[in-house]
């Protein structure tokens, strides 16, 4: 039985930044997943990620993205790769959306850069969209897209190489303590470990002995489209439509996929999480579709590609980071609400500069406590 000094139980975006970043801090750590990554049966697949610094949802947000934004650069440093494409987030939004509005007080408040473009300036200087008359925006610049594969595989084989293990097709049954430290059976057998992060998604609604939270497990669609062979795509940033309570968001082609476009509020519950998601529903396309095609008239019928993701939601949809009950051994991690991916360098960071020592969660990050 192998001893380790950090077991992390799940190895999507929030698990695999902790464990490469505990490991280069000097912890021989293990990383399970019940699957083999990358697989499309979590919520972090899907090709890219949206990364912006004007949160319109919780200013609160904005000090983490901020040292979130330094700290992508640093790991594009350390491993040698491009991480966060720098296209810009372009939100094109009419009179009824108070998104933009929330959006440029914050990026004036923070210092965040960003310009303002009329019905004119918008037709001419962004080409890719039409029938934008009537219409304004607001282009964050230190904004773009992050590379979900780039990412992972650079975690994990710098993790590797900073001598931690991977435990992948190997589903955690349980744990005990024993003697201060815990007992991890497996699938695959026994491991021993001082202390335990649970960052296994949507699965965390099957451990309600150490996470009592009301969640919600939501599908979160992604659609991809194949833009016609004349589509103006160079320059193109990542975009989002807010149109009164519709807001839309999508990326721009990339890594050889087409545009890709999903709605920000998921439609439908799961409640078989093990349950393969294999479709989508004409309900889902339309709250995309409905709101698209205007911008994009040459939308097909139907998507050339979809995925799946699972989005787990807390009641006031922030993150869940907080010790188990009465055990400063095991730390919760987890309730992304389908916004935790671009943070992912700034919790792992955090979570490595207090959980191995059992320190207390620092204070501005304790709004993401039990509740």
């Amino acid at each position: 039985m192998r001893n380790f000094d950090i077991a992390i139980i799940g190895a999507g975006a929030l698990g695999t930044a902790c464990a490469y970043q505990l490991s280069k801090d000097g912890h021989q750590v293990v990383l399970f997943d019940q699957f083999a990554p990358p697989h499309t049966k979590g919520s972090s697949h899907g090709g890219t990620r949206l990364f912006r610094q004007a949160y319109f949802e919780d200013e609160r947000y904005i000090p983490f993205l901020k040292e979130a934004y330094q700290l992508w650069k640093h790991w594009e440093h350390e491993f040698q790769q491009k991480l966060l494409h720098e296209n810009g987030y372009l939100t094109i939004f009419d009179s009824t959306s108070d998104i933009a509005q929330k959006m440029h007080n914050n990026a004036q408040k923070w210092n965040i850069t960003g310009t303002e473009f009329d019905s004119q300036q918008l037709k001419e200087t962004f080409p890719q969209f039409q029938n934008t008359d009537g219409y304004c925006a607001y282009l964050e610049k230190q904004a773009g897209m992050l590379d979900v594969m780039t990412i992972f595989e650079q975690c994990q084989e710098h993790f590797k190489k900073q001598g931690g293990t991977t435990s992948f097709d190997n589903k955690v049954i349980g744990w005990k303590q024993q003697d201060n430290s815990y007992v991890i059976s497996t699938q695959q057998g026994q491991f021993h470990c001082a202390k335990i992060i649970v960052a296994n998604g949507a699965w965390l609604t099957k451990m309600p002995e150490i996470c009592d939270m009301k969640l919600t497990i939501k599908r979160g669609v992604q659609f991809w489209y194949d833009p016609p062979q004349d589509f103006p795509s160079g320059q193109m940033p990542c975009f989002a439509f807010a149109l009164g309570k519709d807001y839309v968001f999508g990326f721009p082609p990339f890594a050889k996929q087409g545009i890709k476009i999903a709605s920000y509020h998921p439609r439908d519950e799961i409640h078989n999480i093990d349950q393969p998601r294999t479709a989508y529903t004409p309900q889902e396309l339309n709250d995309v579709d409905k709101v698209a095609r205007q911008f994009f008239p040459w939308l097909t019928k139907s998507p050339q590609e979809f995925h799946v993701c699972m989005y787990t939601l807390t009641t006031d949809e922030d993150f869940i980071l907080d010790y188990a009950p009465q055990d400063r051994n095991t730390l919760i991690l987890g309730g992304g609400s389908g916004h935790a991916f671009k943070f992912m360098p700034f919790l792992a960071k955090q979570i490595s500069q207090f959980f191995p020592q059992g320190n207390p969660i620092p204070e501005e990050l304790r709004f993401f406590g039990h509740r």
